[in-house]
């Protein structure tokens, strides 16, 4: 953890240097360095979470099958594991890989948290907002958080099976309530932070849609019914068009 806080602490101190040669304004130099700062980690930290993403699209894609095999062996564990496995395998789904984007984004939250205590804020302002970057209690960043958090997660739920929509949206809720409590506590610098990070999670989210990593499974499960019903009724003995061409 401290080679993680000491290295974003670098990157920091070099961000802020580069920023001061074209602003002096320290409230503002700190601001801006803050979101440009937060750019970098979004940027470097990407491929990671493509990768989490394409696992979660394949977990959905997959949960039909998963289903029939729970279904199948349901009275032998063993071997509905060994499926299960094979699966994974073979689709090149990984169930923990969406956990990995969480295990990274709370030590860069601990880590600025510890640049940001150290920092000289106290009375430094960034835009008519943010009155002092050193107080907390900004109900204005808590709310941009809370919103940018909420449309940012509802992406992500378009087009899922509507059992998983329904906990996805509570999940939602909480979490869009638990990122504006945090906002809200933190010191203003911080939920400057933390509103750039949702808001490049946005940004990621929607670039991540138009790819089409983001939304497709519900559509290929669809997709694939709609296939197997034509070809049902294209093989069924009393289509009458399968008469008239016999």
């Amino acid at each position: 953890m401290q080679y993680i806080t000491n290295f974003l602490t670098t990157l920091f101190e070099y961000v802020h240097s580069f920023v001061k040669i074209f602003i002096s304004d320290r409230g503002y130099s700190y601001g801006f360095t803050i979101i440009l700062f937060t750019a970098i980690i979004k940027t470097i930290l990407l491929p990671v979470f493509i990768k989490q993403t394409k696992s979660t699209a394949k977990m959905q894609e997959i949960q039909p099958k998963m289903k029939e095999i729970q279904t199948k062996y349901k009275n032998d564990p063993q071997k509905a594991q060994m499926e299960m496995s094979k699966l994974y395998k073979e689709s090149g789904a990984n169930p923990f890989g969406g956990c990995l984007p969480l295990i990274l984004i709370w030590p860069v939250f601990a880590a600025m948290y510890a640049i940001i205590r150290h920092l000289d804020l106290n009375g430094l302002s960034f835009t008519f907002i943010i009155p002092d970057l050193g107080k907390a209690h900004n109900v204005t960043l808590a709310v941009l958080s809370a919103i940018i958090s909420y449309v940012s997660m509802s992406i992500t739920m378009n087009n899922m099976e509507e059992t998983q929509a329904k906990t996805m949206k509570t999940t939602n809720i909480f979490m869009t309530v638990f990122t504006g409590y945090i906002t809200y506590t933190v010191q203003s610098g911080l939920g400057v932070y933390w509103v750039a990070n949702g808001f490049f999670q946005l940004l990621q989210n929607l670039f991540m849609k138009k790819m089409g990593y983001i939304g497709g499974a519900k559509k290929t499960v669809e997709a694939e019914t709609a296939t197997d019903k034509l070809q049902g009724k294209k093989l069924n003995p009393n289509n009458k068009n399968n008469k008239k061409r016999k």
